[in-house]
This record gives structure tokens, sequence and C-alpha cells, in this order.
């Protein structure tokens, strides 16, 4: 990627996704914010799965199968981006008040968290495995809370306050949410198609590493069917915006986009089928999708 394109790519997603964080919190501006609160057994089995099951999980089977440092670095970096879960989600839920709540809760706790969390979760995974990338909690703060945390705050308050006055907006905000995020991906992919056309493997870790993240999520929600879908596209799909703006600003970033890009389209992917059977066995009245297919994945991983 040249340097005026990697530039251009970390202006753009430095106004993205202030829009994306304030059009995602006038969406969940009618929710509970403190709704998750109130189900402290679901909080924490959700944390659990995504802060720490998942990263050590994912970092573990890397380090077995001998990925090359590039790789590992970007995958990592793509795996520790926590934040705003999938828009597309809002669109699904949005007639199941616990479920929009479930998200609005889970989006503000790990946006929050995120501020601790890269770079502490980055210097452990350094000061183990020797890696050379450097997040520091300023670095970090400046994406988080500028970029994410304070604007989808402000969305909801707006929302709450100004309830009439951003109706048209609030209206469509999950679309503008979707469409400016898709927008981004779609740039990084034109100018790093070459990249990723020469992956090769790389393609069949991040599709592993997907189905065993979309496995876990399954297992750990089947206590909490309702919400189960959404804690399957947070463990899977990340905060994708993040993780660009992340690697955009860090040493040797331009290596990375490609990989995150990756892994980026593996997670919508197969998260969309999955969320795409569920809704139709839900409407068959028949249980979830057990993901057989992931472990399958899963294991292909090994001989990535």
């Amino acid at each position: 990627m040249s340097e005026h394109i990697h530039e251009v790519l970390k202006v753009v997603l430095g106004v993205v996704i202030p829009v994306a964080s304030f059009a995602t919190g006038l969406t969940a501006a009618s929710a509970d914010p403190l709704w998750l609160t109130k189900h402290p057994r679901l909080l924490l089995r959700s944390l659990l799965i995504i802060l720490l099951v998942i990263p050590v999980g994912v970092v573990l089977v890397m380090e077995a199968i001998g990925t090359p440092a590039v790789v590992k670095a970007a995958l990592t970096i793509a795996i520790l981006s926590i934040g705003i879960g999938p828009p597309a989600a809002f669109k699904q839920a949005r007639a199941q008040t616990n479920v929009v709540a479930y998200e609005v809760g889970l989006n503000l706790t790990l946006l929050a968290l995120a501020l601790v969390y890269l770079p502490l979760a980055v210097a452990v995974h350094g000061a183990i495995f020797h890696h050379t990338v450097q997040l520091g909690v300023g670095q970090i703060a400046g994406v988080v809370l500028v970029k994410a945390l304070i604007p989808m705050v402000l969305g909801v308050l707006a929302g709450r306050l100004f309830p009439k006055m951003v109706a048209p907006f609030a209206r469509y905000a999950s679309i503008v949410v979707q469409v400016v995020l898709l927008a981004i991906v779609v740039m990084a992919l034109i100018v790093t198609r070459h990249q990723l056309l020469a992956l090769g493997t790389t393609w069949l870790l991040c599709l592993a590493i997907v189905a065993a993240e979309i496995a876990v999520g399954h297992v750990a929600g089947r206590k909490e069917p309702e919400t189960r879908s959404m804690l399957v596209a947070f463990s899977a799909m990340r905060f994708p915006a993040l993780a660009l703006l992340i690697v955009a600003a860090a040493p040797r970033g331009r290596e990375f986009v490609p990989v995150v890009l990756a892994y980026v389209l593996c997670s919508f992917v197969l998260v969309a089928l999955y969320q795409g059977m569920s809704a139709r066995r839900a409407k068959r009245g028949e249980p979830a999708p057990r993901p057989t297919a992931a472990r399958g994945q899963a294991a292909a991983a090994g001989h990535a």
C-alpha cells in the first residue's frame, strides 16, 4: 500500500468511526443502558468469552502452528480490537428489546474496557512472545475514547433528550453505520487486492479462527438463546474499523492491513451464514444450528 493511500485510509477512518459510533448511539437511545448490569451472569460470561477465552485460544493456536510474524501480529490486533458490535445486528434485533439492550450494554462496556484492555493485552502478549508491536494507553485512548466511546454516548444522549429532532436520522442510523463501514472495507479491499490474493493459506487460518469463535459463542450462549446470536457476532466480528485504524497507526501497519481485511471478510461471511440459518430455524420453531462445520474448520487451522 502506497504511503499516500495509507494516509488517506487513516484520515477517512478518523472521520467515519465517530459518525458510525454516533449513529449507533442514536439507534440504541431507546434501550436500557444498564440492562446488562442487571444480568451479571450473562455479563461475566460474555466478557470472559470475548476478552479471555477467544484471544488466548487464538494466540495459542497461532503459536502452536508457527504462524508467520506479520500474520500473527495482524490477527492479534484484529482479535483484541473490541468495541462496537456488528451494526447489522440492530436491524435483526430491533423488535427484541432485550437483545438491543444487551448489545447497547456490551458495546458501552467493551469500549470503556478497551482503554485499558488493548494496551495491556498487547503488552502481555509482547512480554511472553517477544513481538515489537507497541500500543500505549494514550494511543488507544485517542482512538477509542475520542472517536468511538464519546460519540456513541453523545448519540445516546441526543436520542434521549431530543427524540423528535433526531427521529428522522435515527430511523436510518443503522443503515448509515452499515454503509460507512462497508465503504471503508471496500476502499481498503480495492487498494490491497493484490496483497489479499497473495495471502494463500492465511485465508484458511482466518476461516478456521472465525469458525472456532462462532462455535465458542454458540456454546457459551446456549443458556440465553435470545441473545446467543448477538454473542456469536461479538465473538467473531469484533470492531473492524478500530482494528484498521490501529494497524494504520502502528509501525509496519501497512503490512497488517491485508490480513486484518481477510479476517474481517471471513467473519462477515461466516457470521452472516450463521445468523441466516438461525433466523430460518427460529421461524420454523427449531433449535439454532450446532456449528459442527466450525469444529472441522478449526481443526484445519493446525494444517494452515
